[in-house]
């Protein structure tokens, strides 16, 4: 015993010695708890067919939803987050893709907003895989004015899926910089944010106003938040004709759509999607609108 602590010492002090460290250790896989999970909005836009295998998993932390950034973020805890532990077919290039959406830099630790770091993760089987994953950084300058809130369940799914709706996003006449805006929200908006949301746009030539539904473009509109919320959404609901319990009916019925307002951050809201199979919608003449964007088109079809 005593031959194998004297061994271990002089290996130590030679490592010290010729200024080399000790071998990394071989971690090939990463754990996911937040959009990146596989039944998750982002999971199919960066990690759709790079993956090998995916294994359900918890690790041990405390879980917070950035509630001004859409997106959560884990710091060392006694709590268990939800995730799963990924594999990927190409993993260091796979990894730099992840490393730059999440901002790390190596060699900037006390800066970037979330840290690659080692943890243990725990499978259902009960047996641990080590795995990278990344941690959130609340002393970096650009995290000091962020709003955290306990998922105290450690599910950012879960939560995500539950989550109170209080903002709406709109895409037509009631942007802040179009024609309806004063008349129906001047006054009763706390903060307006440029944003997207996925579906296909379209003018309604016969009515003069867009329509949105559900698809593979892209929306452009603003993100709205109000000061007296419960108000104003009853107010939007009447002016387009929402009624709850008649949506096989409605004109435009209110749903709830992930708004991306920057990279990575997405939050939900409300947003009112057009019913193509409503009677008073049948003889509407749609006019697709590519860009997304139906103030663009409005200035340009005058």
């Amino acid at each position: 015993m005593r031959k194998v602590l004297v061994g271990a010492l002089l290996s130590a002090l030679i490592l010290v010695l010729t200024g080399c460290s000790a071998p990394k250790e071989d971690v090939e896989k990463v754990f996911a708890y937040g959009s990146l999970r596989s039944d998750m909005f982002n999971y199919d836009v960066y990690l759709d067919g790079k993956v090998e295998e995916i294994k359900k998993a918890t690790i041990k932390g405390d879980l917070f939803h950035l509630d001004n950034k859409g997106y959560p973020a884990i710091v060392p805890g006694d709590g268990e987050v939800v995730g799963e532990l990924m594999t990927f077919k190409d993993f260091e290039s796979t990894l730099k893709d992840l490393d730059e959406l999440e901002a790390y830099v190596e060699g900037e630790e006390t800066e970037n907003e979330y840290n690659r770091k080692v943890i243990d993760v725990t499978l259902e089987d009960g047996s641990i895989e080590k795995a990278y994953y990344y941690e959130y950084n609340p002393s970096a300058d650009y995290n000091k004015d962020d709003k955290l809130i306990a998922v105290d369940n450690g599910d950012w799914k879960s939560y995500m899926e539950n989550i109170e709706v209080e903002r709406v996003f709109v895409y037509g006449s009631l942007r802040s910089d179009m024609f309806n805006y004063k008349t129906y929200l001047d006054g009763k908006v706390e903060e307006s944010i440029k944003g997207t949301i996925g579906g296909d746009l379209f003018h309604i030539e016969n009515k003069g106003y867009p329509a949105v539904v559900s698809g593979d473009g892209e929306v452009v509109g603003e993100l709205m938040t109000f000061k007296d919320f419960e108000s104003v959404l009853k107010e939007l609901d009447e002016l387009e004709a929402y009624e709850e319990g008649k949506e096989s009916e409605n004109e435009y019925n209110r749903k709830i759509v992930n708004v991306k307002i920057a990279e990575g951050t997405v939050i939900k809201a409300y947003y009112y999607e057009y019913n193509p199979l409503a009677d008073y919608n049948k003889d509407d003449k749609l006019a697709p609108i590519k860009n997304g964007d139906w103030k663009q088109y409005m200035e340009e079809n005058k």
